[in-house]
């Protein structure tokens, strides 16, 4: 029978205070007061403040069992390993606690130590491990320990596990790996280390490096970094820097997906990274003929158009058709009639082209081709350029208004276009970003520049320029720019306004707020920081990379081109035009390869950094030859060689990568913006040609 309640409040008090006398004395006093099932009162020994394994043994020797549950189903080898206890963890294993039991959630004291971030907690996981611990065991949610250290960020708990042999590619229920649920750059780095595969994709599709970009932005950088290797010594010419193309994409339809992803996730700053460029420049490689091909059938478009409305523009008007001089005007113009003609039926059938592609893209990915902007120019341009085209003769003034409109945006359209390109395309993207803070700056200060637009308009208003509100606006804005013309602007022979000094005071506050100081605050303000500028606009223009090759893959990948192609010849393309196949993954097994990562960390950690190695890699590069640093290099199966390919990178990768290697050793986020210090060819100080 149990003791009086009153006695059980002591007990379970002495236990909580550990008081081992107290305690002993209770229960020596009362043997029956341990039979009572209501406590659990190895647990509450374990969780003493003092004296916890001591008060374990007594009550161990008393004879409660060792794998007595509370309501949670732990018992105390669970609490103590969670509590870091390892005295506790060797009583209960002596008196035969059972090594595997699980809690009602299905986890083992090993996931209770994986929670544990006490000093004591390698111990615990060393005292259990030897008593024969399961590593992998998974609880209910599939988890293991080292899914649940990874989860809290244990990195300690997970180096052990890891050095024990813990599986880093296990997964749990949602199909995830330990790096998928990894929180942390230090947690990312050691399971890097240890070979976790950045490809495996959970039950919802997506990789640890998608789930980094949609939840842990901080830790792109680190898992970008496992798909790069290199041999060698810095100072070596021949160091080589392999890369994996696999951790940033999978074998499929749309080989930048994932790259895509971080485009518009507000993190297309990471596309800088020296595996990105690689990619991106590689794939462009593939895909430029394509884009040539688009690029030619537009611009032609543009030009034929242009040629077809000056053309139209010296036709004779109707009513003069059945004039004599309309018959020799005729024979004397029959190839401007021709030219015209043959220019507006080569331009439908080419526009007729455009449209079919575009709406096959709309189909497609819609909301990748809606997200561009140039998407919207194009489909303006095609909606402005109908009426031209199905419309024959002289140009009537709506038309001419209409043509003016629409050509201008055609020939920007071939600008951008252009800004596709890599070897130009920062200029394009430079040009777009001075010009927007052009547009805000000049927003601000817009109602004083209608002022004084207003005021000329009154005071000179027998100067033709200013006898309209409107064409005072338009004179206003070319003297912002130095036209001042003050010869025209002050002779007037209404002799009573030369009596009126306010006119010409007007014009001097002009030349000084307009003309000198907004204007060049404006100039100054739109270049102020060129590396800054030049930075952005080299991501930008990543980003567009990106866009454009995402919209080759989604096209090539459509169903709705198995209607008028084959089967063999879409595989064809697919095959022609897809990176991973030309550049198939190869197995890579060498133990002198270092990991960036986290290889050339401190000496302590060095221990880890034979757990794994990248397993295989798509190219090389020399980034330190003499003579062709940007060449590109791929295993020849045949030869079983390293052979050169027809492809080379840019400088500005090149600059990029020797930098990720170079410059530190514990590479990071914090990093990035030394590496953007490389973009393009705006280095002044480089003469290398893209």
């Amino acid at each position: 029978m149990a003791g009086p309640t009153p006695i059980r409040e002591d007990l379970e008090n002495a236990l909580k205070e550990g008081h081992k006398a107290r305690v002993a004395s209770l229960i020596q006093n009362h043997s029956d007061l341990l039979t009572s099932k209501s406590l659990p009162w190895l647990h509450l020994a374990v969780s003493a403040p003092k004296n916890s394994s001591k008060l374990l043994r007594l009550l161990l020797k008393e004879g409660i069992s060792a794998d007595v549950t509370d309501s949670s189903g732990a018992t105390a080898l669970h609490l103590s390993a969670k509590k870091g206890q390892k005295r506790c963890l060797e009583n209960l294993l002596e008196w035969k606690a059972k090594i595997e039991c699980k809690d009602n959630l299905g986890r083992t004291p090993l996931h209770y130590a994986a929670l544990c971030k006490h000093k004591g907690v390698v111990a615990c996981i060393q005292v259990l491990l030897e008593a024969g611990a399961f590593l992998d065991a998974s609880n209910k949610k599939g988890l293991a320990p080292l899914h649940v250290a990874a989860e809290v960020d244990n990195v300690t708990a997970a180096r052990i596990f890891l050095h024990a042999g813990a599986s880093q590619n296990m997964v749990d229920g949602r199909g995830r790996t330990p790096i998928h649920i990894a929180s942390s750059i230090k947690m990312t780095e050691i399971l890097v280390l240890a070979g976790a595969d950045m490809t495996t994709e959970d039950a919802e599709g997506q990789t640890p490096l998608y789930k980094a970009i949609s939840h842990f932005p901080s830790l792109v950088h680190t898992m970008l970094t496992s798909g790069v290797a290199v041999r060698g010594d810095p100072c070596d010419s021949q160091l080589g820097v392999y890369f994996n193309f696999n951790v940033i994409c999978r074998p499929g339809n749309v080989e930048v997906k994932l790259l895509n992803a971080l485009a518009h996730d507000d993190h297309f700053d990471r596309l800088k990274h020296p595996l990105c460029e690689t990619f991106l420049h590689l794939k462009w490689l593939l895909i430029r003929t394509l884009f040539c091909i688009k690029w030619a059938m537009f611009a032609f478009v543009v030009f034929a158009l242009t040629i077809n409305v000056c053309l139209r523009v010296h036709l004779p008007l109707p009513q003069d058709c059945n004039t004599s001089t309309y018959t020799v005007w005729v024979n004397n113009k029959c190839s401007y009639i021709k030219t015209a003609a043959v220019l507006r039926w080569l331009s439908l059938l080419m526009m007729s082209a455009i449209v079919m592609r575009t709406l096959l893209q709309i189909s497609v990915k819609k909301s990748l081709f809606l997200r561009r902007k140039d998407k919207w120019l194009e489909m303006v341009f095609i909606v402005c350029s109908i009426p031209l085209l199905v419309t024959e003769g002289r140009l009537e003034m709506w038309e001419r208004q209409l043509g003016s409109f629409t050509l201008l945006l055609g020939w920007y359209g071939v600008t951008m276009m252009v800004g596709h390109i890599p070897s130009v395309g920062i200029y394009v993207q430079m040009f777009h970003a001075v010009a927007l803070k052009m547009m805000k700056f000049s927003a601000v200060f817009l109602s004083l520049f209608v002022g004084f637009a207003v005021s000329f308009h009154l005071s000179f208003v027998e100067v033709v320029a200013f006898r309209t509100a409107w064409s005072s606006f338009i004179k206003t804005l070319v003297m912002m720019v130095g036209e001042l013309d003050t010869a025209e602007l002050f002779e007037t022979s209404d002799s009573d306004q030369k009596i009126w000094v306010l006119p010409e005071l007007i014009f001097i506050i002009f030349v000084l707020l307009i003309t000198v100081i907004i204007t060049n605050l404006l100039v100054g303000l739109a270049v102020q920081d060129i590396q800054e500028l030049q930075k952005v606009a080299g991501v930008s223009r990543l980003a567009h990379t990106v866009e454009q090759e995402a919209s080759f893959d989604y096209f090539l990948s459509s169903r709705l081109l198995e209607c008028p192609f084959s089967a063999n010849f879409l595989t064809w393309m697919k095959k022609r035009y897809s990176l991973l196949q030309q550049f198939p993954p190869i197995p890579l097994h060498e133990p002198s390869l270092k990991r960036l990562s986290s290889v050339w960390l401190s000496n302590q950690e060095s221990e880890y950094k034979t757990f794994g190695h990248m397993d295989h890699y798509n190219v090389v590069i020399f980034p330190y030859d003499p003579t062709n640093p940007g060449r590109v290099y791929k295993y020849q199966q045949t030869t079983r060689k390293m052979v050169p390919t027809s492809y080379s990178l840019p400088s500005w990768i090149i600059r990029n990568t020797k930098k990720l290697i170079e410059n530190n050793p514990n590479i990071g986020y914090r990093d990035a913006d030394f590496i953007y210090g490389c973009d393009s060819d705006w280095d002044s100080s480089s003469d290398d040609s893209e």
